[in-house]
């Protein structure tokens, strides 16, 4: 019983030491460019919680309007070499200015010792057919997201 709980007690620990960290930076791209919306902050918020629900170590940045992005993306990259972060995840946002719903998500996945892009990719937003309950079909579509972008951080792990 006891060599057994030894073993559970290193597995676990060996299990945590290895989590991924990952800053989580998301840039809103709409035509106004003046304001950050509610629906683009929910989403990000549904971001943070499915990577840390997933075992993460999560930080991030202020969500930034597209003609900030150069400066955020920097900024971000400087925090995470900083704070040993292994990897940045940026989420831009395209957005209806008029009607602020989702229209599709562009991410990326960089590594942050030496700031290459490891894999992006697209993803169309579906449209969410219950509007009373709109920021629930926001938190999964952002769910959506955080899974490819974990399988993407998989891949090279």
């Amino acid at each position: 019983m006891k060599k057994f709980l030894c073993i559970s007690i290193f597995i676990l620990i060996t299990s945590l030491c290895f989590a991924a960290s990952l800053t989580v930076l998301v840039n809103q791209k709409d035509s106004a460019g003046t304001s950050i919306f509610e629906n683009t902050r929910i989403f990000e918020d549904g971001l943070i919680n499915y990577f840390f629900e997933t075992g993460n170590i999560v930080s991030n940045e202020p969500v930034c309007l597209d003609n900030q992005y150069k400066g955020a993306f920097q900024a971000a990259l400087d925090a995470s070499k900083n704070g040993y972060i292994d990897y940045i995840a940026v989420f831009t946002i395209s957005i209806d200015a008029l009607t602020q719903e989702i229209r599709h998500v562009d991410w990326s996945v960089f590594q942050v010792r030496n700031g290459v892009k490891i894999e992006e990719g697209m993803i169309t937003a579906p449209s969410i057919a219950d509007q009373l309950d709109i920021s629930k079909g926001i938190l999964k579509f952002a769910e959506q997201n955080g899974t490819v972008v974990s399988k993407a951080i998989a891949k090279i792990r």
